[in-house]
C-alpha cells in the first residue's frame, strides 16, 4: 500500500506559558497606569504632567495589547479554519490519486484482455501477384489474404480483381 501523504507541515500556535507571560504583562501595564495616576494625583505642575503623560501612555499601551490579543485570536480561528481546509483538500488529492491507480489498473486489464482476444498473427500474405498471373491465382491469393482478417474479426478491403495485361478478356458465362 503506498504512503499517504499528510500534508503540509504547521505552524504551532502559542504555548500556554506565553500566553500566561503575555496576560501578566498586560496586567502589569495596567496596575503601572494606575501607579502613575496616584503618584500623579499627589504632584504638582512638571511632575504632575509627566505622571500623567507616562499613565497615559501606558493606558495606550494596554489598548494596543488588548488589540493585539483580539488580532492574534482572529489569526488563530484563521489558522484552524485553513488547516480544516487543508486537510479537506489533502483527503481529496489522496481520492483522486487512488481513482487515478485504479483507473490505471482497470486500463492495464483491459488492455492485457485485449491481447488476449488477438494471438499474434501468423505469417502475413506478403506475395504480390505477378503481372500476367491467372485472374483464379490473384483472387486465391486475396481471399487467403481476407481469410486471416475473418480470423481476427477485422473487415476484409480488397482491391477489385482485374485481369492482368495480357489476359484474356473475360467471357460472359
Amino acid at each position: 500500500m503506498p504512503e499517504e501523504a499528510t500534508g503540509p507541515e504547521r505552524p504551532h500556535a502559542p504555548s500556554a506559558a506565553s500566553l500566561r507571560k503575555w496576560r501578566g504583562r498586560l496586567a502589569d501595564e495596567r496596575e503601572e497606569a494606575k501607579v502613575y495616576r496616584s503618584l500623579a494625583s499627589r504632584r504638582t505642575d512638571e511632575e504632575r504632567e509627566i505622571l500623567l503623560e507616562l499613565a497615559e501612555a501606558e493606558e495606550r499601551l494596554e489598548v494596543s495589547c488588548q488589540e493585539a490579543a483580539q488580532i492574534a485570536a482572529a489569526g488563530e480561528q484563521r489558522r484552524r479554519d485553513l488547516d480544516a481546509d487543508s486537510d479537506r483538500i489533502w483527503a481529496e488529492r489522496v481520492r483522486i490519486v487512488e481513482d487515478a491507480r485504479g483507473l490505471a489498473g482497470q486500463l492495464s486489464a483491459l488492455a492485457e484482455a485485449a491481447t488476449e482476444r488477438f494471438p499474434p498473427a501468423g505469417p502475413q500474405v506478403t506475395a504480390e501477384p505477378e503481372v500476367g498471373a491467372e485472374p483464379r491465382a490473384v483472387a486465391q491469393l486475396w481471399a487467403a489474404a481476407a481469410g486471416r482478417a475473418a480470423d481476427h474479426d477485422v473487415p476484409a478491403v480488397l482491391p477489385p480483381v482485374r485481369p492482368a495485361r495480357d489476359a484474356p478478356p473475360p467471357t460472359d458465362d
